[in-house]
């Protein structure tokens, strides 16, 4: 209770009292419990040494495995705060977290917070003393990435182009795990000073380990695309176009891609706008896939879906007929948040599924066909029984038929998948009230 009501001290004393007991018993309760109370009053290697006791009594206690984890990414705050005060040009503040950092941090750890130091004259634009730092740290730690990539920036900022690239490309070949606004500014370094050569097999290990940021891949496609590498350009395009699409977007009719090869991308960017609801822009992108020769039944659907969100009910027929035919072995449903207002103003949101099938029943409503719509909202139904929003449209069109019991087991059948759907409520108070929907 102590510790829940955070008071750590006294839940100090408690878990120390309990301590000798527990430990006869093999019980690493009470040393785990002095683990989190320490931690929670900052007593970090106190609370490491209470941590590591209870683990030599239970190697597989979890609450101890975490307080060491803990313990770790106590130590770290500060330098974390550190790198991101720099960036933001929050350079005395900066300094202020890499003075508590040499403090917290284990001797075997006190280097990384002169790395920082180097990084924190590296950004405030004093490159002497940041390649003088990082140069020390070379000399001390050679196995240190880090004061390798921050020497060779350094360096370059001074003018020493080649010198300066040999540490960065050896820092990068070593290990790849920094953040990964560093290889944005070694992009935009070596693009400045250096070659194509230079730059791109770096990008290739930044991007490859940071595989869901579009815009490395983004700078590899365009930089092998320059050096005429025309299958790697297009392997990470396609790559970007999934990650960062619109990014792509603003940029790829600026370059000689061939379109055959990146339609793909094309497609990607469109189903981008078309869930931002920008039909119009999904709508030239999947032209774009369309007259390149891609025939995807994805992508398909997605463009006639393009053209009924916006207004252009008849031109999707079509492509929506065709996108039907692969469902659903082929292709399989879409979703959407669809946020209802009652006539109070309140606004609630519902999770719904459809595809093609089902699209094409509130298309043949919106043209005032309810046959056709009901058999296209049945064909929905058939194969997704959990299709609210198709058993409502089907709801709708046996009303509109004069159907009213069809009506009514179909307003059900939405209801008995969310009882408080709207749409459904509102079609079974319309068939009472003898409505035509």
């Amino acid at each position: 209770m102590a510790y829940n009501n955070n008071d750590y001290e006294k839940a100090l004393i408690l878990f120390e009292q309990k301590r000798h007991e527990a430990r006869k018993q093999l019980n690493a309760a009470a040393d785990d419990g002095r683990g989190w109370a320490l931690m929670a009053l900052q007593r970090l290697d106190a609370a490491q040494i209470a941590f590591e006791e209870a683990l030599q009594l239970d190697p597989h206690y979890i609450s101890s495995q975490k307080g060491l984890d803990k313990v770790k990414a106590a130590r770290m705050i500060d330098l974390d705060n550190a790198h991101a005060l720099m960036r933001d040009g929050e350079f005395r503040k900066s300094q202020e977290s890499i003075n508590k950092a040499r403090i917290i941090l284990p001797d075997q750890n006190r280097y990384l917070a002169e790395i920082a130091q180097g990084w924190l004259f590296y950004y405030s634009g004093d490159f002497i003393r940041a390649s003088s730092r990082f140069q020390q740290l070379v000399h001390l730690y050679p196995d240190s990435h880090h004061a390798m990539l921050g020497l060779g920036m350094s360096l370059i900022a001074r003018d020493q182009y080649q010198e300066g690239y040999h540490y960065i490309r050896d820092a990068i070949v070593k290990n790849p795990h920094h953040d990964i606004e560093k290889y944005y500014e070694i992009a935009e370094q070596i693009t400045q000073y250096g070659t194509i050569a230079q730059l791109l097999p770096l990008m290739i290990i930044g991007a490859d380990y940071y595989p869901e940021d579009g815009g490395l891949s983004w700078i590899v496609a365009t930089t092998a695309l320059n050096s005429n590498q025309i299958e790697l350009a297009t392997e990470y395009v396609l790559i970007a176009a999934r990650y960062d699409p619109q990014l792509v977007d603003s940029e790829i009719d600026n370059y000689q891609f061939l379109p055959h090869l990146v339609r793909d991308a094309y497609a990607d960017i469109a189903f981008h706008y078309y869930n931002l609801n920008d039909f119009n822009k999904a709508q030239n992108r999947y032209r774009q896939y369309l007259a390149s020769g891609g025939n995807d039944l994805e992508a398909i659907r997605g463009y006639g879906l393009s053209l009924f969100r916006a207004g252009q009910i008849r031109e999707s027929i079509a492509f929506l007929r065709k996108a039907a035919s692969g469902e659903p072995d082929k292709i399989g449903l879409l979703q959407q948040n669809l946020i209802i207002t009652d006539n109070d103003g309140n606004e609630e949101s519902f999770l719904i599924h459809y595809n093609a099938t089902s699209m094409l029943g509130w298309l043949y409503l919106n043209i005032e066909d309810p046959t056709q719509a009901a058999k296209y909202f049945e064909f929905a139904t058939k194969d997704y029984p959990e299709l609210v929003d198709a058993w409502t449209g089907l709801g709708i069109a046996y009303t509109q038929m004069g159907n009213s019991v069809r009506a009514s087991q179909a307003f059900e059948r939405a209801l008995n998948i969310i009882p408080n759907y709207p749409e459904a409520l509102k079609g079974i108070a319309n068939l009472s009230n003898g409505g035509n929907a």
